[in-house]
């Protein structure tokens, strides 16, 4: 039994914690690559403007010495870190 679910994961494969993903078509695949880079960039571009905007509200906040913004401006540099981030963090998951 064990034989039979280490042969299936070998031919899905996911070998050693890595996983190949593909659908086999050359062509289908070089678009998909395309498609994820495209994407990660998009998504880091619009994270890099998030974590300008968010520093512009904190710097208003201080500036006007309203520390109730603070807190939601420093999630907004939070999520546009982890936006600019995302190229690494789809390199940890995926092939």
């Amino acid at each position: 039994m064990m034989n039979k679910i280490t042969d299936f994961i070998h031919s899905m494969g996911a070998v050693k914690g890595t996983y190949m993903a593909g659908t086999g078509i050359a062509s289908i695949d070089s678009g998909l690559n395309i498609l994820k880079t495209v994407s990660v960039g998009l998504i880091s571009g619009i994270g890099i403007v998030i974590v300008a905007w968010a520093g512009f509200e904190i710097g208003m906040a201080l500036y006007q010495h309203d520390t109730a913004q603070i807190p939601g401006s420093l999630k907004k540099v939070a999520g546009g870190l982890v936006m600019i981030g995302i190229g690494v963090f789809i390199g940890l998951f995926a092939a």
